[in-house]
Protein backbone atom coordinates (compact mmCIF):
# COMPACT_ATOMS: atom_id res chain seq x y z
CA UNK A 1 0.00 0.00 0.00
CA UNK A 2 1.36 3.39 -0.35
CA UNK A 3 1.22 3.87 3.55
CA UNK A 4 4.10 1.32 3.36
CA UNK A 5 2.34 -1.49 4.60
CA UNK A 6 1.83 -5.01 3.06
CA UNK A 7 -1.47 -6.85 2.52
CA UNK A 8 -0.60 -10.61 2.23
CA UNK A 9 -3.08 -13.33 2.20
CA UNK A 10 -5.68 -15.27 -0.03
CA UNK A 11 -8.40 -12.85 -0.61
CA UNK A 12 -12.16 -13.11 -2.32
CA UNK A 13 -12.44 -10.59 -4.85
CA UNK A 14 -14.13 -8.35 -3.10
CA UNK A 15 -11.42 -8.47 -0.22
CA UNK A 16 -8.76 -7.45 -2.81
CA UNK A 17 -11.25 -4.62 -4.41
CA UNK A 18 -12.03 -3.14 -0.68
CA UNK A 19 -8.63 -3.78 1.11
CA UNK A 20 -6.56 -0.45 -1.03
CA UNK A 21 -9.32 2.17 -0.18
CA UNK A 22 -10.74 0.82 3.15
CA UNK A 23 -6.53 0.33 4.28
CA UNK A 24 -5.13 3.39 3.45
CA UNK A 25 -8.18 5.22 4.75
CA UNK A 26 -7.60 3.13 8.19
CA UNK A 27 -4.25 4.44 7.64
CA UNK A 28 -5.28 8.32 7.37
CA UNK A 29 -7.20 7.87 10.14
CA UNK A 30 -4.34 6.07 12.53
CA UNK A 31 -1.47 8.87 11.45
CA UNK A 32 -4.29 11.31 13.20
CA UNK A 33 -5.21 10.24 16.05
CA UNK A 34 -1.11 9.90 16.45
CA UNK A 35 -0.71 13.82 15.04
CA UNK A 36 -3.90 14.62 17.02
CA UNK A 37 -2.28 13.41 20.23
CA UNK A 38 0.89 14.51 19.88
CA UNK A 39 -0.41 18.34 19.37
CA UNK A 40 -2.69 17.52 22.55
CA UNK A 41 0.52 16.80 24.85
CA UNK A 42 2.78 19.69 23.07
CA UNK A 43 -0.13 22.20 23.85
CA UNK A 44 -0.59 20.61 27.47
CA UNK A 45 -4.91 20.49 26.34
CA UNK A 46 -6.71 19.32 28.89
CA UNK A 47 -8.71 17.78 25.83
CA UNK A 48 -8.40 14.58 25.02
CA UNK A 49 -9.47 11.47 22.35
CA UNK A 50 -11.90 9.09 23.50
CA UNK A 51 -11.60 6.91 20.55
CA UNK A 52 -12.40 5.94 17.01
CA UNK A 53 -15.58 4.45 15.55
CA UNK A 54 -15.55 3.50 11.92
CA UNK A 55 -14.13 6.84 10.56
CA UNK A 56 -14.79 8.93 13.37
CA UNK A 57 -12.83 10.04 15.77
CA UNK A 58 -14.61 11.06 19.64
CA UNK A 59 -12.75 13.00 21.65
CA UNK A 60 -13.74 14.77 24.62
CA UNK A 61 -13.06 18.35 24.86
CA UNK A 62 -13.41 21.72 27.10
CA UNK A 63 -15.24 24.29 25.82
CA UNK A 64 -12.34 27.02 26.45
CA UNK A 65 -10.47 24.52 23.88
CA UNK A 66 -12.38 23.80 21.45
CA UNK A 67 -11.82 26.22 18.65
CA UNK A 68 -8.33 25.35 19.21
CA UNK A 69 -8.98 21.87 19.29
CA UNK A 70 -11.00 21.93 16.21
CA UNK A 71 -8.44 23.81 14.25
CA UNK A 72 -5.35 21.66 14.86
CA UNK A 73 -7.97 18.55 13.96
CA UNK A 74 -8.49 20.10 10.75
CA UNK A 75 -5.10 21.39 10.16
CA UNK A 76 -3.96 17.86 10.18
CA UNK A 77 -6.43 15.72 8.47
CA UNK A 78 -6.60 18.27 5.75
CA UNK A 79 -3.05 19.42 5.13
CA UNK A 80 -0.46 17.81 7.61
CA UNK A 81 -1.45 14.32 6.14
CA UNK A 82 -0.86 15.45 2.61
CA UNK A 83 2.47 17.15 3.30
CA UNK A 84 3.48 13.89 4.93
CA UNK A 85 1.84 11.63 2.26
CA UNK A 86 1.93 13.76 -0.74
CA UNK A 87 0.71 10.71 -3.09
CA UNK A 88 -2.60 12.23 -1.71
CA UNK A 89 -3.87 14.18 -4.43
CA UNK A 90 -7.19 14.75 -3.44
CA UNK A 91 -8.17 18.00 -1.42
CA UNK A 92 -9.42 16.37 1.86
CA UNK A 93 -12.46 18.17 3.91
CA UNK A 94 -13.44 16.96 7.57
CA UNK A 95 -17.54 17.00 9.09
CA UNK A 96 -17.32 18.31 12.96
CA UNK A 97 -20.75 17.00 15.50
CA UNK A 98 -20.28 18.37 18.59
CA UNK A 99 -23.00 17.49 21.40
CA UNK A 100 -23.52 20.00 24.28
CA UNK A 101 -22.26 19.55 27.66
CA UNK A 102 -22.70 16.33 29.05
CA UNK A 103 -24.94 15.09 25.86
CA UNK A 104 -24.76 12.06 24.20
CA UNK A 105 -24.11 10.66 20.70
CA UNK A 106 -27.75 11.13 19.66
CA UNK A 107 -27.84 15.26 20.36
CA UNK A 108 -24.70 15.73 18.19
CA UNK A 109 -25.04 18.98 15.80
CA UNK A 110 -22.75 19.75 13.04
CA UNK A 111 -20.35 22.70 13.58
CA UNK A 112 -19.13 24.32 10.81
CA UNK A 113 -15.77 26.78 10.18
CA UNK A 114 -16.92 30.27 9.62
CA UNK A 115 -14.29 33.07 9.20
CA UNK A 116 -11.72 30.91 10.89
CA UNK A 117 -13.97 30.39 13.81
CA UNK A 118 -16.17 27.13 14.74
CA UNK A 119 -19.75 27.53 15.52
CA UNK A 120 -22.95 25.36 15.53
CA UNK A 121 -24.29 25.38 11.59
CA UNK A 122 -28.07 26.61 11.74
CA UNK A 123 -30.18 23.87 10.40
Amino acid sequence: MPTGFRVNGLYGRNEVINYVFQGIATHCLLWSLIEIQKHIEKYKLASCIVGQIHDSILSDVTVKEIQKYLSICKQIMTIEIRKAWPWIITPLDIKISCSKIDGNWHEKFPWIEKDGKWIPKEI
